[in-house]
């Protein structure tokens, strides 16, 4: 059986009146899965994985991007590190606007 028969089992089981445990007995699947899936069934009505929330990053913006093109163009030697602390971000962050916003 595949992932997603085996839900479509717990589900079905589970709509029938079947108990957690009777259900993982009947389908020979391990208790955690069983609980999982009847979880998710529970807070979202579907099977379906939930979609992730996606958080914009506030540090990110054009004009942080800005002022670090500019102190790359005037000391290109300037090590990141400083850049990150000048301007008070995070070195992965720093890093990230470098590598994926100016693409250096």
């Amino acid at each position: 059986m595949t992932l997603e028969s085996n839900m479509i089992s717990v589900i079905s089981l589970f709509k029938l009146g079947r108990s957690g445990p009777d259900i993982r007995r009947l389908l020979k699947l391990h208790r955690m899965e069983v609980k999982r899936v009847l979880n998710r069934y529970k807070q979202t009505g579907s099977i379906r994985n939930r979609k992730r929330q996606r958080f914009e990053c506030p540090v990110r913006t054009s004009v942080m991007i800005e002022a670090v093109r500019d102190r790359v163009k005037r000391n290109p030697n300037r090590s990141m590190r400083k850049m990150a602390k000048e301007l008070n971000i995070s070195g992965k962050s720093m890093r990230r606007v470098i590598r994926e916003d100016l693409k250096m």
